[in-house]
């Protein structure tokens, strides 16, 4: 079973911040009913067995005899996911639950009422490139890198970025993008002079990824967008350690398991005016016929937990929380708990 709480330590997690889980219950309930949810969490969290990496559980109620009530449990909770999916499936009235690097039970239980402020008269500002600019500190950065705190350098990776934050482009074939990235190679120290002197002393990795993202240009979007936002932004301490990472993907044969891959057609406008069969059958796509595998980014007990026929809608609800910000892993839970529950 899982460890109770020292009542020394059950009463301090009141009165300051700690890292929990937290349990969701949406339904209005009277004191009765919401006493019972209670104690049916206790009793399955005191038959868990102890894994050792565990934390306290809060239930919050959202209507709770019209009361928002949060209310902790007197055992540790395991933190591993796969455990909060079932015990989410086994206990009827939690709808989700999520783990909370910070819970402050007196700003969530009594939240301050902030004074409204009085309106001031709009002003007019013109925005420069310099208010959004990331203010880097040249002390944190190596000594052959401290020239990136300039203005001029900053402009160069957000226009960089801002471009390859499209990739790869709409309309491009294999053929053209290729032919995008060998061109921006050959002109990058002429059209991104900083970047170029950046490029240099990290030992060349971001035009590597350049070239090699035109030779194989449709790789993970998790570990694709991580890299350019660094670019984008100006993180050049952390660019080496996110391209080998890119170009790890990349040497391993990787691709986006997210983008489903057409049948090949002559031109983008085809491309664009088929584009709205493909689910209704009218036009043979290769998607279909393409087996479906593990995302590289969730672990194999996760994938395992996925019924073998509805493997390609988890990764296709993967993709579209993984456009709101949501990693995979997170998104294959969520998709298995909605599963369980409507098995039930």
């Amino acid at each position: 079973m899982t460890a109770k709480i020292p009542d020394e330590y059950y009463r301090s997690l009141h009165s300051r911040p700690h890292p929990a889980i937290l349990l969701t219950v949406d339904a209005s309930l009277d004191m009765k009913d919401g006493v019972a949810v209670s104690r049916g969490i206790g009793e399955y969290l005191e038959q868990t067995p102890d894994t050792g990496n565990e934390l306290p559980v809060w239930v919050r109620f959202v209507d709770l005899d019209t009361v928002n009530v949060y209310s902790l449990q007197s055992y540790f909770c395991p933190t591993d996911k796969l455990f909060l999916a079932k015990l989410v499936t086994e206990i009827g009235a939690v709808k989700k639950h999520i783990s909370v690097p910070s819970f402050d039970f007196r700003a969530r239980q009594y939240p301050k009422k902030t004074q409204r402020a009085t309106p001031a008269s709009p002003r007019l500002k013109r925005e420069t490139h310099s208010d959004n600019m990331m203010h880097l500190d040249p002390n944190r950065l190596p000594l052959n890198l401290r020239f990136f705190v300039c203005p001029q350098a900053q402009i160069e990776a957000k226009q960089l970025g801002t471009i390859y934050s499209r990739w790869p482009f709409y309309g491009f074939n294999g053929g053209d993008l290729l032919e995008f990235a060998n061109k921006l190679v050959a002109e990058f120290e002429e059209r991104y002079p900083n970047l170029a002197k950046a490029d240099k002393a990290i030992g060349g990795r971001l035009t590597k990824v350049i070239s090699e993202l035109g030779k194989q240009p449709h790789q993970p979007a998790f570990e694709l967008r991580q890299f350019w936002t660094a670019v984008k932004h100006g993180y050049v301490s952390v660019w080496s350690d996110l391209a080998d990472n890119l170009l790890g993907q990349i040497a391993c044969g990787k691709v986006d398991a997210y983008r489903w891959h057409e049948e090949v057609v002559e031109t983008a406008a085809e491309t664009h005016l088929y584009g709205d069969l493909t689910s209704r059958g009218t036009r043979p796509v290769a998607a279909n016929l393409i087996p479906i595998h593990r995302p590289p980014s969730v672990s194999c007990e996760l994938w395992n937990a996925v019924p073998s026929d509805m493997q390609r809608e988890a990764v296709e609800f993967a993709a579209r929380r993984l456009r709101c910000g949501i990693h995979p892993e997170d998104a294959i839970v969520d998709f298995v708990s909605k599963f369980s529950i409507s098995q039930n």
